[in-house]
């Protein structure tokens, strides 16, 4: 977040304020990004290991019937 965003959330909850966070609203912390990051790494291997395993299903049902 810059400082003028900041600046901008601290102004004050006013009705209508687009600046103003909700209440729920959970300030991103230095490291998300990477937690994030290493979540969608970890997602994206489980991922490739069940393609690979479909493929190769695929591929051994496709070579029996030729």
């Amino acid at each position: 977040m810059t400082a003028l965003l900041k600046v901008l959330a601290r102004a004050g909850a006013s009705v209508g304020n687009p600046f103003s966070p909700a209440r729920h609203y959970i300030r991103p912390r230095p490291g998300d990004a990477a937690r994030d990051a290493a979540r969608i790494a970890a997602d994206m291997r489980a991922v490739d290991l069940d393609l690979r395993r479909t493929l190769g299903r695929h591929l051994r049902v496709t070579a029996k019937k030729h």
